[in-house]
């Protein structure tokens, strides 16, 4: 991929965006670790369902990576230490030059570690992946999930809340809570009260409150 054709897949990160990534990357070596350490454990699985291309630039200009490459880095080691474990990592995007662009900075497969690209929507990808890693004997995962917009697919989550995993949900709510007491279109509404779990959601943001359990 040239130059000019790669700068349009590298979006910049603010600050904020920068400490999740950070923040994802503690959870991440703290997860792999102890779970890489439990004998029932004989494959660990990562998922990235909206991984981007895995670049950035800061608001300095300077480079920096984002989850799928930073999780590729942590997994990838580890299964060089734990050569009795599989370890998988998935990451998918919506836009196919992203995930072609993500593809270069992944190295290949290598021994019990295994990385698999996706271009596909999340939820639709979720949905497919749930038989095969859900509730299946020695399988532990860890689900990034990381929705650009206030939609969130309860029906493609659920099934990997309800089996031995864990679920990260990125969302910023400010933006959702301002954008809810502005909408006004059917769709609109039926969108946020779908996200945020009905009509409760409508009233709470006229209160400028939201209680999240």
């Amino acid at each position: 991929m040239s130059g000019k054709d790669s700068e349009k897949f590298i979006d910049k990160a603010s600050p904020h965006t920068v400490k999740k990534f950070d923040l994802v990357e503690g959870y991440i070596e703290s997860w792999k670790e102890i779970l890489l350490q439990t004998s029932s454990c004989e494959e660990l699985i990562f998922i990235d369902c909206m991984s981007s291309s895995g670049e950035y630039t800061d608001i300095d200009g300077k480079t920096v990576y984002g989850t799928p490459v930073r999780a590729d880095k942590l997994l990838r080691k580890a299964a060089s230490r734990y050569t009795n474990k599989n370890i998988s990592v998935i990451f998918n995007d919506k836009s196919a030059g992203k995930i072609e662009y993500l593809k270069t900075l992944i190295p290949e497969c290598s021994g019990n570690y295994h990385v698999k690209f996706y271009n596909e929507d999340c939820n639709t990808l979720l949905h497919e992946l749930r038989h095969k890693i859900c509730g299946a004997n020695g399988k532990h995962y860890l689900l990034f999930y990381d929705p650009y917009q206030a939609i969130i697919d309860w029906d493609a989550l659920m099934p990997y809340f309800n089996h031995w995993g864990e679920v990260i949900i990125n969302h910023m709510l400010s933006d959702s809570i301002r954008a809810v007491r502005e909408a006004k279109s059917p769709e609109a509404v039926s969108k946020y009260e779908s996200t945020y779990g009905g009509t409760e959601i409508m009233r709470l943001a006229e209160l400028k409150i939201l209680y999240v359990h």
